[in-house]
């Protein structure tokens, strides 16, 4: 068979032309010269009717190729064949933008939520971040998330430091805030009440780890309070007592 191949050279930019009918190999199903990939199998994804493909992510520690999909739904394909191996829906209705396989499970990414979820597709964790309405790249989380983490090491190592994590959450369903801290030496959580925010769950969060770390008679030499509300950071650095920060257990 004559294959007439036209093509650039990488070293002067010219055009090499083969068109003299020079014979080249048939390779069958595999890849000819000229030719850098060679289409093994094409099938018609899960909602392929309805919704394009929006994003595709090789699974190194199973074998599969995810796809996402603009309606919100992700399947997974096994073998070169591309057989069918899970199908799921991870939104109602967001497009999926990012799929990172983990040794443990998919996370997936919308443009407001980031999911979790276990190869056969029960969902691990799931969180929707409402005041952030078009996220699109994973990497870009992760490397952030990294550099904080590295960050935190260096200036707190944890064989020097305790660490105690705080958070105030509003909670809708009772129009009130809870709250809760832990570390490696303890944990609790209260529920607030009514007409509370994130503001007052943060700054009683702090209060409530102070008094349980008091209570505990542990005195480390060095305590690091990590805190998601710079209100509750500067309330917490005066040294006036409020009716907020006057915690009873």
């Amino acid at each position: 068979m004559s294959y007439h191949i036209q093509d650039y050279s990488p070293l002067d930019g010219g055009q090499l032309d083969y068109s003299n009918g020079m014979q080249l190999p048939n390779f069958g199903d595999g890849i000819a010269l000229g030719q850098e990939y060679s289409l093994l199998q094409s099938i018609l994804v899960d909602g392929g009717t309805h919704f394009g493909v929006s994003t595709v992510s090789f699974d190194n520690v199973e074998e599969l190729l995810w796809m996402g999909n603009q309606g919100g739904h992700m399947t997974s394909y096994a073998t070169a064949e591309l057989q069918k191996y899970t199908s799921f829906q991870v939104h109602v209705s967001n497009e999926v933008r990012a799929i990172v396989p983990l040794e443990h499970g998919i996370l997936s990414l919308t443009s407001n939520s980031l999911r979790m979820s276990a190869r056969r597709g029960l969902p691990m964790f799931n969180h929707c971040i409402y005041y952030l309405i078009d996220m699109y790249d994973l990497c870009g989380i992760f490397t952030y998330i990294f550099e904080q983490s590295n960050c935190i090491k260096r200036r707190y190592p944890v064989n020097k430091w305790l660490h105690i994590y705080m958070n105030g959450s509003y909670l809708p369903e009772t129009t009130g805030a809870g709250l809760g801290w832990f570390c490696q030496l303890f944990e609790g959580s209260l529920a607030m009440g009514k007409n509370t925010t994130n503001y007052d769950g943060e700054v009683l969060a702090v209060c409530g780890a102070i008094m349980q770390l008091l209570a505990a008679g542990l005195a480390p030499a060095k305590v690091v309070f990590f805190i998601d509300s710079h209100a509750a950071i500067l309330a917490l650095s005066i040294n006036t007592p409020t009716a907020l920060t006057q915690f009873s257990a």
